[in-house]
């Protein structure tokens, strides 16, 4: 019977992680963290998310492979992994697709330095008001016609 039933599953396999891995990777993080600080005091321009981007995949990268273990674990989870990522980045590129053409459609939508203006025009003009809200509610009607048109004017621009 010894040699009738093997378990074709292997047992895992221990690794003790020094702690001074452990430690050289939160003061890596650490150091990582002053950097996005310190490159947030500089304008980049279109370089700022990239690298922003970069530090946080290194930290990220850094957390996956000791903090998580995959470093030592089975490669199919780090595939695993990358595929997940990749898929979360394709949805947020449709995302981010979708709010940098809202001009296309809505030209006051692009730039919302208008309704941010109007919002602090009303709330100045009624500090006891009720809350200014961006669609049309039943909840809530402007005092008048003139406030309601005022108020709503903007999304009726774009031809909606």
């Amino acid at each position: 019977m010894s040699g009738a039933y093997r378990n074709p599953v292997d047992p895992p396999h221990n690794h003790v992680t020094p702690l001074w891995v452990y430690w050289g990777v939160f003061f890596t993080l650490l150091g990582l963290t002053l950097l996005t600080v310190f490159s947030a005091q500089f304008d980049l321009g279109v370089f700022d998310i990239f690298v922003a981007m970069a530090i946080a995949v290194v930290k990220a990268t850094l957390v996956f492979a000791i903090f998580m273990h995959l470093w030592w674990d089975e490669k199919l989870n780090s595939v695993v992994l990358v595929i997940a990522l990749i898929l979360m980045g394709v949805f947020l590129m449709f995302a981010v697709t979708d709010l940098n053409s809202r001009g296309m459609v809505d030209p006051v939508k692009e730039n919302f330095s208008i309704r941010n203006e109007m919002v602090q025009e009303y709330e100045e003009a009624n500090p006891e008001g009720k809350p200014l809200r961006a669609f049309k509610n039943e909840w809530y009607r402007a005092p008048n016609e003139e406030e309601e048109k005022k108020l709503f004017d903007l999304d009726a621009e774009g031809g909606h």
